[in-house]
């Protein structure tokens, strides 16, 4: 047969075809006719693509069926396609494909560190880990997926098992296994939901940004599950009372407007440009890497969820059910909006230990790795 070859993602001869469909029927992810085969379908889908013929290819990966099942939720392009029709009655393929991130790489979801949790929510839960020992969960802020702390994950997993998730609604599912509209009451239970999952106890919990205030009230929320707690740069507004009603700055939410808008209309880099140099520092965006940049495209379409669902404020009375011990981590040249929050919350909980890092800004994760971890890992390590 002529034509391109076509190499599978899997090795569908180690795969038990039966369990594949029922996990599928049971999630409600197949149509209810029937279906004989999944390897003949296989085969059908690959060898005919339309009117071209291409020829199988040779089968060069064997992955776990519950991996199997995970990674063709989010693959792109033509596999979506496939498995659209495969699993899901006719007519049905536009409204699956559309779930699918037409950015991602189907190799970067083949990683070995790449594992799926799914959850009692239904939430599929896309997540890196490496490293064993007690597990230390990072939780990514705006704009971000699992893939913002390749810088940690190296060196804290030589004493950790650290795994660090994406949230539902961002890369690489985007939409793809949400059950949830965007929010982060949302994210705070499905993270609750996803640590009972790992079945490890409790955590040594660390959010950036957006991901601190997640973290904030997850710890609050589910004590028996958070070991520490390490708030770095912690997103959203605080208030000095106990009603809990207080708001971002008119200027903040106006500048957010209009990076929704630019976004909207297509002009994603000036948006994604003036919404990061405001929550770091004017020329960022510009000095950031490529990976940051592009990280944060596959998430521009998070950023009016997001700005339509404002995080709660910071008080006292909240801050003082938190009962571990707690870190909290600033960049020395951060927004004064987030060095006002680590200076708040440093009063409100008990014992708070807080730290500073010098010449370091917002993403000081990466601007600032080595000084970071040390503070991270010393932190744990106490």
């Amino acid at each position: 047969m002529g034509g391109q070859t076509k190499s599978l993602p899997f090795s569908y001869e180690e795969i038990d075809t039966q369990l594949v469909f029922e996990l599928f029927y049971a999630r409600g992810e197949i149509g209810r006719h029937p279906v004989q085969s999944l390897r003949g379908g296989l085969d059908a889908a690959f060898l005919r693509d339309g009117a071209e013929h291409r020829e199988l290819g040779e089968v060069h990966h064997s992955l776990p069926v519950n991996k199997f099942v995970n990674i063709i939720r989010f693959l792109p392009g033509t596999t979506g396609v496939i498995v659209s029709y495969l699993l899901l009655e006719p007519g049905s393929v536009s409204s699956f494909t559309s779930t699918m991130n037409a950015r991602i790489n189907s190799s970067i979801l083949l990683r070995p560190d790449l594992g799926f949790a799914t959850l009692p929510s239904g939430v599929s839960m896309p997540y890196v880990q490496r490293g064993t020992g007690d597990t230390l969960l990072l939780v990514h802020g705006s704009l971000c997926d699992f893939r913002y702390w390749e810088a940690q994950l190296g060196p804290l997993s030589a004493r950790y098992r650290c795994i660090a998730p994406s949230l539902s609604h961002y890369w690489p599912g985007i939409d793809a296994g949400a059950c949830d509209e965007f929010s982060w009451r949302a994210h705070v239970n499905e993270l609750a939901e996803f640590i009972m999952a790992l079945d490890v106890g409790s955590v040594h919990l660390l959010g950036h940004s957006r991901g601190g205030c997640i973290a904030f009230h997850l710890a609050r929320e589910y004590p028996r599950l958070v070991r520490t707690l390490t708030l770095v740069d912690p997103g959203g507004p605080t208030s000095s009372g106990t009603s809990g009603h207080s708001a971002l700055p008119p200027a903040i939410n106006a500048l957010r407007q209009k990076v929704a808008l630019l976004i909207e209309h297509g002009a994603i880099e000036t948006g994604l440009e003036l919404f990061v140099d405001s929550v770091s520092a004017p020329g960022v965006w510009k000095r950031s890497s490529a990976a940051f940049r592009t990280m944060a495209i596959d998430n521009a379409s998070t950023l009016s969820r997001q700005f339509r669902d404002p995080l709660p404020p910071y008080t006292g009375e909240l801050a003082a059910e938190i009962k571990c011990r707690t870190l909290l981590i600033e960049g020395a040249k951060s927004p004064r909006m987030f060095r006002s929050n680590v200076d708040s919350l440093g009063r409100w909980i008990y014992q708070a230990q807080r730290r500073c890092i010098e010449g370091a800004s917002h993403g000081m994760n990466i601007t600032k790795p080595r000084a970071f971890n040390a503070l991270v890992g010393s932190f744990l390590g106490g």
